[in-house]
């Protein structure tokens, strides 16, 4: 029963990172990555940080549990959901940052060693 703990973060960890985006996507006008960083985390951390705190909460509420498996499933989505926070608010925020990077540097998604020409970002910005 344990490795259906992978399943309880799959779920959770989306949900928080299409927070963490949207809301970073939200605040296109700030110029400065630092500040638009810092606005999107204000913004989204306490959603974030609310849903893991109760994910925590129940989790160790089941750990108290009788039944063996039930146990280590519990425990094991603890830890698991603590460590997926942790995750999230410190490395997903460098990724980000780093596609931000690439974005501006006129770089491809996958390719981001090709870099494209000016003629060709003129008509991605008239398509967004």
């Amino acid at each position: 029963i344990t490795p259906l703990v992978l399943f309880v973060l799959i779920g959770i960890g989306v949900d928080d990172v299409i927070i963490i985006v949207d809301s970073y996507n939200a605040h296109f006008y700030l110029a400065d990555r630092t500040k638009r960083m810092a606005k999107s985390m204000t913004a989204s951390g306490p959603a974030i940080t609310l849903t893991t705190v109760t994910d925590i909460v129940a989790f160790a509420v089941g750990a108290s549990a009788t039944m063996p498996a039930v146990r280590s499933f519990t425990i094991t989505a603890l830890l698991v959901i603590c460590f997926d926070f942790v995750i999230q608010v410190t490395v997903l925020l460098i990724f980000i940052d780093l596609d931000e990077q690439r974005i501006l540097s006129n770089r491809l998604d996958v390719f981001f060693c090709l870099v494209l020409p000016d003629r060709y970002t003129t008509v991605l910005q008239l398509l967004t």
